[in-house]
């Protein structure tokens, strides 16, 4: 019996729920701290001459701060509920902006094939959020891809689930659905990464080069978009990234 099978997906569902709901109340608690630390740095700054020490002081105290509410927002975006945008998304623009927004800086030897038909169906939600999710999953492949050449995939497409993708399905029920595929050629996960795979602040990386919440934040936008993720993934051959979403029904 496979390992990443829908019973995996269903525990990972409850699980980051709890997460989630935890993260999100944190993450308004700590940002009501940080508001009132920032307003009085802000405050204290501008009773002061720009030539007395404490204004550089007070700068990198603000810096800081906004680093940490970067980092709160993070914790936000996995929260459980809703998204609460009523946007038209098309998911051919999100991908396209993706695309123009990292391809100037990809390393020799790494390309681009997309796939996304600009006559798919809107779905409702958040564009912002959507070219975040799609961004972090990209920057999650050209890691993958370090050292290494070949391509990183992105097709869209609608179509109906197979009988195999609609037994992994936790709140997409409607078919035809969106499905947005995204597959590299980079080194690949072992299966332990792959059972702590969406959990926040699990990383492979040094912690000093990233906080380990990229994909835990791709997977509360999927999750508050009414969606669903899946993966595949083997050492040495790379990975897919499977995201459904439930398209607009027409009127």
């Amino acid at each position: 019996m496979p390992i990443i099978d829908a019973e995996h997906y269903a525990r990972l569902a409850a699980k980051m729920d709890a997460i989630g709901r935890f993260s999100g109340c944190l993450a308004h608690d700590f940002n009501n701290i940080l508001s009132g630390v920032l307003g009085y740095a802000s405050y204290i700054k501008m009773k002061l001459d720009p030539s007395d020490r404490m204004y550089g002081d007070l700068g990198m105290i603000e810096q800081s701060g906004a680093r940490a509410v970067e980092l709160t927002g993070k914790l936000m975006s996995f929260a459980p509920g809703r998204c609460s945008a009523k946007d038209r998304v098309a998911i051919s623009q999100a991908i396209r902006t993706v695309v123009e927004k990292v391809k100037p800086a990809l390393p020799a030897g790494i390309e681009f094939k997309v796939e996304a038909p600009q006559d798919l169906p809107l779905f409702a939600g958040d564009m912002v959020q959507v070219i975040q999710m799609i961004h972090n999953i990209v920057l999650n492949a050209l890691e993958a891809m370090t050292g290494c050449t070949g391509v990183i995939r992105i097709q869209a497409e609608c179509r109906a689930l197979t009988d195999a993708e609609n037994k992994l399905m936790i709140r997409v029920k409607q078919t035809p659905c969106l499905c947005l595929t995204i597959t590299d050629q980079g080194k690949g996960m072992n299966l332990d990464t792959q059972l702590h795979l969406f959990e926040p602040f699990f990383t492979t990386k040094n912690p000093r080069k990233g906080a380990g919440l990229g994909l835990a934040v791709v997977y509360g936008i999927v999750a508050i978009h009414q969606g669903d993720i899946t993966f595949e993934s083997q050492e040495g051959k790379g990975s897919t990234f499977r995201i459904y979403l439930p398209p607009v029904k027409p009127t």
